[in-house]
């Protein structure tokens, strides 16, 4: 798109084929920004074996020209590209982003327990200075973060039943009206994770609805904690799926009290699984500026960090 071009045309991809052409400017130019070799980058007119060309690992680019019946076979492959072509073009978009751009990305976070009152001045100062999405914290200073950036574009955002999960519905929704009611901008709510483990989805979805209707109803922003280091694979895509379903604004992969942060698997597997549904944020463990972007480049619309100012540095002394 920033080549004024559709990018759902392109797939990624390092074979040769007798009937390809020569790359058009937009494919060098992506080439390029990917540090790729630009010779391979190609233009394939039969559609199917562009496609089989994208599934194999490779460098650079193919377009493909014309449509196929929508085989089992094909749409999985499809698939593959759609996940890998999504990845390539925020890659791209990395390349031209802005220190306001980058900023917006973050959720600039003081969860620790022992935080005082001049840490949450000093978390919404930065904050404003920055330019962030929220400051992330725990309920009890909502309010006074709210009167300090009560002037900013900057969301102050609670943290519910944080980093346990394990308080009643009821107790949730209370301290999310709660939360509210001191200026919440946004809210972040770690699900249950022990009825996770117990596989019992009604509890999870019910609970799930209760606090994104508490939420919605008053027009805030509503974000679901997985905390990914305790779940198996099937776990998350339930949830996944669950939050398909009931829409709240996003879903995240951590606390970052647990015994692991964001991973780019865990992202990739949220972003395929909500489809567009749901955005998702990572968070815990991401402390520079190339993590960062990976993360950014997998799919996540929101980073939850501590180390905000010191990515936002590093990035002003890359460029």
């Amino acid at each position: 798109t920033k080549f004024g071009s559709n990018p759902f045309e392109y797939i990624v991809t390092g074979c040769e084929m007798e009937n390809s052409k020569p790359a058009p400017d937009i494919f060098l130019k992506a080439a390029e920004l990917m540090n790729c070799d630009i010779k391979k980058c190609l233009v394939i007119e039969d559609s199917f074996n562009g496609i089989r060309a994208a599934h194999a690992s490779g460098a650079t680019a193919c377009m493909i020209i014309d449509i196929l019946p929508p085989t089992e076979e094909l749409m999985e492959i499809i698939d593959v590209i759609k996940e890998d072509l999504f990845e390539v073009k925020r890659m791209i978009e990395n390349s031209f982003l802005t220190e306001k751009q980058l900023a917006s990305y973050f959720d600039h976070t003081n969860l620790k327990p022992f935080a005082t009152e001049e840490d949450f001045k000093k978390l919404c100062q930065e904050a404003d200075s920055l330019g962030c999405s929220m400051v992330a914290i725990n309920s009890y200073p909502v309010k006074m973060c709210k009167e300090i950036l009560k002037d900013s574009k900057v969301h102050v955002g609670a943290a519910i039943s944080f980093p346990l999960g394990q308080t009643t519905i009821e107790t949730k929704v209370q301290e999310t009206l709660n939360a509210i009611k001191d200026g919440a901008d946004e809210i972040d709510y770690v699900v249950n994770i022990g009825k996770v483990k117990e596989h019992n989805y009604d509890y999870i979805k019910e609970e799930m609805q209760q606090i994104v209707k508490a939420c919605k109803d008053n027009n805030i922003i509503v974000k679901v904690i997985f905390e990914n280091c305790y779940l198996t694979e099937d776990e998350k895509i339930k949830l996944c799926h669950i939050a398909k379903e009931v829409k709240p604004d996003f879903i995240k992969t951590s606390t970052g009290f647990g015994t692991g942060g964001a991973t780019l698997e865990d992202v990739r597997l949220m972003v395929r699984e909500v489809d567009g549904a749901v955005k998702v944020k990572a968070a815990g463990g991401i402390r520079d500026l190339k993590t960062t972007l990976e993360f950014i480049e997998a799919g996540a619309q929101r980073i939850g960090t501590s180390s905000t100012v010191k990515i936002i540095e590093e990035f002003k002394e890359k460029k």
